[in-house]
């Protein structure tokens, strides 16, 4: 699993289709996808869980695209000793 973390909002954001981009590659419905959105939009640092990283990696291009500031954060693998 992992995460794709919204950040700093710039100016000039497309809402919709980062909405769009959300329920994509995250597999979000449409209202939980938008949530994540409008938390963004007031200005919160959004976490979101992706199923794989490569879902990761085109959310992250998409949300960037569209005009948010975005990264990937990958799991830590377990060490098992």
């Amino acid at each position: 699993m992992a995460r794709v973390v919204l950040t700093t909002l710039r100016p000039g954001l497309q809402k919709i289709p980062l909405t769009n981009a959300i329920r994509t590659h995250a597999g979000l419905s449409l209202s939980e996808a938008k949530a994540c959105t409008d938390r963004y939009l007031a200005g919160e640092r959004v976490e979101i869980e992706v199923p794989d990283e490569a879902a990761a990696e085109a959310l992250a291009r998409e949300a960037v695209r569209v005009g948010a500031v975005a990264k990937v954060e990958r799991a830590a693998a377990l060490y098992r000793g």
